[in-house]
This record gives structure tokens, C-alpha cells and sequence, in this order.
């Protein structure tokens, strides 16, 4: 188990046994380098940690242990959290400030408890097997007990067609769950007990005038907790205002030049101009990447890295900007989670506009299929590649502005529920049984209190953001044994966000108005007003022939018909439909595709190990 993840900890290795408990750790070594080995144990050794993460405030936290009578081996933030739990027990997790995921288990209680981060940072995955219990920051390691079947959750694969990937708790693998975010999991006496430990707060209880300067302190001290190191750290760089932003308050507080990363793909689309500007104006040691199309060999490798199907190009330049940062640094600041606290995206922004302009936005309904494409200008960031099926889910959208999970569903899903029901075999909709209409993935979060932009941030960091965006970070950076670290995504400054009116994140048509208010002085003005571009990989784009050749290798006839999941009349009327619609069924075969190649290496494999070049021809 612990020699499948080398790549997340190549500095160290250590194991622990007790009769019936074994903790294993591979080590990324980041704080107290030399005395920091794992598990770690506390003064009689009756418990152990292994622990993958950051706890921020270990500090702090070590200096209250020690005048309560605590006495420390090393100088790591791990062995600080051995103590506070002798302490407080489960309930340490409410005074640790970072990103974990551990394993703690008290030999005295007979008791072991994992634990995972409020906003899910890092992973912890879980198997209950018989009187088994196995557990691990990747499912591969949960894999190399070979007594486990390797069989695909169809139900899973339902909802994966629907958000290109897998919500937790459950993964794609039948009888392997994700520990969610904000849990813990406690086994003892036989007895398993799974607990929620934190929620975002809701209700406006900050005003206007005092926001900007709560959030900016708010903001500095999360980036300042994150510059603590004993190792080189960087920056990825897009040349947005997240990053930049990022990128203002870390040369403020370091001594040295930030170093920063950034990649493109050699098109005009590309940010690597306003990178390289911004880089400049702080001083910066920054470097750049261009993607190449032979990356894309890479894909089986990075699917296998991943552990489940995320239907998402942009791992390739995400595991590539991590492989350039890992020559330089060992860390990474990063600006994921702006999006979703100050609705960034565009299905965030569309929901917000059509909450404020119900009326307008219902006619708009009516005239949008007999609208030209390239008037989508208005409405879509990539509208000529939406084409005809952007104009029909534009109107589907507004048709639907009075069910907001509907709504939500329709903006954000890859395969629609009907387009799902003409895809599926017969073998494959009898086994998943009475679908569940997609809507019903997000419709409880819809249901409770709270404006627009507060039930979308719930639905956002509770499925989006743990089981997407921070999946994609943690597994791509880490299969370079390289550490992000995401300063908006700090508890405080996500309960902060919480508590603000709409109107401090979304100010007529422009976002993130408080991150732009908050950076007035410390960004050039045309950053700060720069509207945002989405990260995306255009592969119709960059690497169109590419991806058809893909479809061609991996979802011929007889690959389908093998797979029994899909019907290949309607994998053909997809295909079909690619040129007319290329960034929506583009997105869809890429969905499928993905899927094809975690099925060849996951489920098709003897065993599970880092597949060859050759796997997609």
C-alpha cells in the first residue's frame, strides 16, 4: 500500500503495527525535514498519526500543549495533533487550521479515527470488508489487497455522465467511499460512526462597510500561514485576478522574489502575456510551459494517478505546470476556490443574473432558438463552439428559471437525462434501475435558506469543488511530489464569504467585486478590472484531430459493444453532432473517453500499476 504511493511521499517510509492495526506513510517532507518521520507516536505510545496535510496554526497549537505539560520529539506539525488529541479527543479537528487527511489510533480506547479537512483538500478513501477495514489518501493502495473486487458502482457511473465525475461519498469502484469533507470516521467495538464536525454558516451578518477590510486580513493571514516552509515554495500563475492576487500579498511577506509558474498552449487564447506582465511587475523568477500534443500520450498515466474518471483535459497542463514547478520548489500556492466563493463561474453568474431578472430572463426564453449563433456572444465566454445544442440548453435554462436545481443541472451537466436514457444498453439501464433525474443531485441544496449565491456556494464546495477541482489539483501536483496549498480556501475566509450579501460578490455584471475592491492598491488597475477567463484546455482547439483520433481508437463498435455500457447507433449520432456543437459534445466525448481508458486500467488490468505508453494506440 505504502509502495504505490511513493510519488505523494518520496522523502520517507514508515509503518506501525499493534496486533491488528497497521498505519503506513510515505512522506513528502515539508515541516521539521529531519525529525518529522511517520507515524508519530506521543510520550507512552499508546497513540499514533499517520497524517498527510498542513495544520497551519501547529504553532500556536504547540505552545498552549506545552505550558499544559505536552512534552515534543520533533518539530512537526503532525506530532502537534497526537497531543491535542490526548487533550480534546475528536473534537481536535475544530482547532486545526489547514489541510489533512489522518489516521489516528489510540491503543488505550481500542479506538481508530480518520479525519478529513473542512473543505476536502486532501483525500481519504475507505473499504469495509468483512472485519476489514482499509483505508488510504488513493484507492490504488486500497488495491493491492488483492481479495478486493475491482467492480464498477453503476449508479456512480450514472451520476459520473452527468458531472464528469463521482460525488462522494461514493467513487466509481462498488464498496469504496470517499470520507467526505468536514467528517470524521470512527471505529471502535466493532462499530463504525461517521460524523459531520463542521458547515458553512449561513445568514448575512456582515454589512458592506466593514467586508473589505474583514476579508483583506482575512485573505493576508490565510497567504501568510501558507508561506510557512522549510522548503522552496512557489506560485502557479495564470495571469488572472486570483492569482495575481495571490501573488500581490506573498511578495508583501516574503523576503526572497516569488518564484511562479505558468503554462499555455500557443494560442491566442492563452494568458501567458498577462503571466508574464504580472510576474514582472512583482519582481518575480517566473517560468512557462507550452503544452505539446504529444502530451496527450501521457493520458492513461494520468488517468491511473487520478483513481477515478474526472472527464477534464486540463489535468494534462495542471500534471505538467506541476512537473515544471517541482524542478524549482517542493510547494505551491495556488488560487483554486476564488470561483466558488465569489461566483466566478459561469453557471454561477447566469444563476445570480436570472435570480435578479426573472421576468426579462423568461422572454429571453422565447426568442433564443431563433437567434444566430454568434449572437451567443452575449450569453456564452465560447459561443461559437456551443452551437446549436448552446441554444437549446440556453433556452431549456431560462425556460426553467423558477427550479433552480434544474437550472443548476442543465448549466453544469455533460450528458443531459434524456440524452443519458438514448445512450444507455438495456443491459446497463435495467441494472442502475428508475434513474434518478440529475436535478436531484443538487436540489437539497437548493432547498435550504439562503440567497442564490449562498445555496451555490454550498452546492459548489460540497461536490464541485472537493470531488473536482481540488481532485484534480491534489492528485496531479502530488504525482510530481509536490505540495498546493489553496489560500482561498482557508475555514475562516470561506465562513467570512459566507456571511456576505450577494452584492459584495457580484456587482452588476461583474464578479469577485470584493477581491477587486479588496486588491485596489496593491494590483494594476487593468488586473484588477481584467474579467475573468476560464481554465480551460480548448481541446477543439488545440488538439481537435487529436481527440477524434482518441474516439476512433478507444470507442469503435467493437470496444463498445464489449463494454456493454453504451449503445453505439447513439455513440455514432454523437459523433455525428461534434462538428455542429464542438465545446458541448466535445466535453461529452471526452466524458466517455476518459471513462474508456479508467476502465482499461483499472478494471481490465491484472494488476493495478502505472499503465504503458501504448495504451491508446
Amino acid at each position: 500500500m505504502c509502495e504505490v504511493l511513493q510519488h505523494r511521499g518520496p522523502d520517507d517510509e514508515g509503518v506501525f503495527l499493534d496486533n491488528k492495526i497497521s498505519l503506513g506513510n510515505r512522506r513528502l517532507s515539508i515541516i521539521d525535514v529531519e525529525g518529522g518521520h511517520q507515524p508519530i507516536h506521543n510520550e507512552d505510545q499508546s497513540v499514533w498519526i499517520t497524517f498527510n496535510g498542513e495544520i497551519y496554526n501547529y504553532r500556536s497549537l504547540r505552545e498552549d500543549l506545552k505550558n499544559r505539560g505536552h512534552r515534543f520529539r520533533t518539530q512537526s506539525d503532525t506530532e502537534v495533533i497526537v497531543h491535542l488529541y490526548e487533550d480534546e479527543g475528536e473534537s481536535c479537528v475544530n482547532r486545526l487550521v489547514g489541510m489533512f487527511s489522518f489516521a489516528i489510533w489510540d491503543s488505550s480506547l481500542k479506538k481508530m479515527l480518520l479525519a478529513r479537512d473542512r473543505l476536502g483538500v486532501k483525500p481519504l478513501y475507505y473499504c469495509v470488508r468483512g472485519d476489514q477495514v482499509l483505508f488510504s489518501s488513493e484507492v490504488k493502495s486500497i488495491l493491492q489487497f488483492d481479495e478486493i473486487e475491482r467492480r464498477v458502482n453503476l449508479r456512480a457511473l450514472d451520476r459520473y455522465l452527468t458531472l464528469r465525475y463521482v460525488n462522494g461519498p461514493d467513487t466509481l469502484f462498488e464498496g469504496i467511499y470517499k470520507l467526505q469533507p468536514a467528517h470524521t470516521l470512527t471505529i471502535q467495538n466493532d462499530h463504525i460512526r461517521l460524523k459531520r464536525y463542521w458547515d458553512i454558516p449561513s445568514g448575512i451578518t456582515v454589512s458592506s462597510e466593514e467586508a473589505v477590510r474583514s476579508f483583506l486580513e482575512c485573505l493576508i493571514e490565510s497567504v501568510r500561514m501558507r508561506l510557512i516552509s522549510d522548503v522552496p515554495l512557489g506560485l502557479f500563475l495564470s495571469g488572472g485576478l486570483d492569482s495575481s492576487a495571490i501573488l500581490a500579498l506573498m511578495s508583501e511577506l516574503s523576503d526572497e522574489p516569488v518564484n511562479t509558474f505558468s503554462i499555455g498552449f500557443g494560442l491566442e487564447s492563452d494568458e501567458l502575456d498577462n503571466a508574464q506582465r504580472i510576474a514582472e511587475y512583482f519582481g518575480a523568477n517566473h517560468r512557462e510551459f507550452s503544452v505539446k500534443l504529444d502530451e496527450m500520450d501521457q493520458l492513461p498515466k494520468l488517468i491511473w494517478y487520478l483513481d477515478e474518471p474526472l472527464a477534464d483535459p486540463t489535468i494534462i497542463p495542471t500534471f505538467l505546470i506541476s512537473r515544471l514547478a517541482a524542478r524549482y520548489v517542493k510547494v505551491v500556492l495556488s488560487g483554486e476556490g476564488a470561483d466558488e466563493l465569489f461566483a466566478g463561474y459561469f453557471h454561477e453568474k447566469s444563476m445570480i443574473w436570472a435570480d435578479r431578472h426573472g421576468g426579462l430572463v423568461k422572454a429571453a426564453a422565447r426568442l433564443v432558438p431563433s437567434l444566430p449563433v454568434r449572437l451567443l456572444d452575449v450569453l456564452f465566454e465560447y459561443p461559437s463552439s456551443m452551437g446549436q445544442e448552446g441554444k437549446h440548453r440556453m433556452s431549456h435554462v431560462l425556460r426553467s428559471v423558477d427550479d433552480e436545481s434544474l437550472s443548476y443541472s442543465l448549466l453544469v451537466s455533460a450528458f443531459r437525462d434524456e440524452e443519458k436514457g438514448d445512450l444507455y444498453s438495456d443491459d446497463l439501464a435495467r441494472a442502475i434501475g428508475p434513474a434518478a433525474k440529475s436535478r436531484r443531485i443538487f436540489a437539497p441544496f437548493f432547498a435550504g435558506p439562503g440567497d442564490i449565491s449562498h445555496k451555490m456556494l454550498l452546492v459548489d464546495t460540497q461536490l464541485w469543488l472537493p470531488d473536482y477541482i481540488l481532485a484534480r489539483l491534489d492528485k496531479m501536483s502530488m504525482a510530481n511530489s509536490i505540495e498546493a496549498r489553496e489560500p482561498f480556501l482557508d475555514h475562516r475566509l470561506v465562513e467570512l464569504c459566507s456571511r456576505m450579501p450577494n452584492s459584495l460578490k457580484m456587482r452588476g455584471s461583474s464578479d469577485k467585486h470584493i477581491l477587486r475592491e479588496a486588491m485596489r492598491k496593491r494590483l494594476p488597475e487593468d488586473v484588477r478590472r481584467r474579467p475573468k477567463r476560464t481554465f480551460i484546455t480548448p481541446i477543439h482547439e488545440w488538439a481537435e484531430k487529436e481527440l477524434l483520433d482518441l474516439c476512433s481508437n478507444l470507442l469503435d463498435e467493437s470496444a463498445v459493444r464489449r463494454r456493454g455500457y453504451f449503445k453505439y447507433s447513439a455513440m455514432r449520432r454523437i459523433f455525428e453532432k461534434y462538428f455542429q456543437s464542438k465545446l458541448i459534445v466535445g466535453r461529452q466525448l471526452w466524458t466517455l473517453i476518459t471513462l474508456e481508458i479508467w476502465h482499461r486500467v483499472y478494471i481490465e488490468s491484472d494488476r493495478v500499476s502505472v499503465p504503458g505508453d501504448n495504451m491508446i494506440g
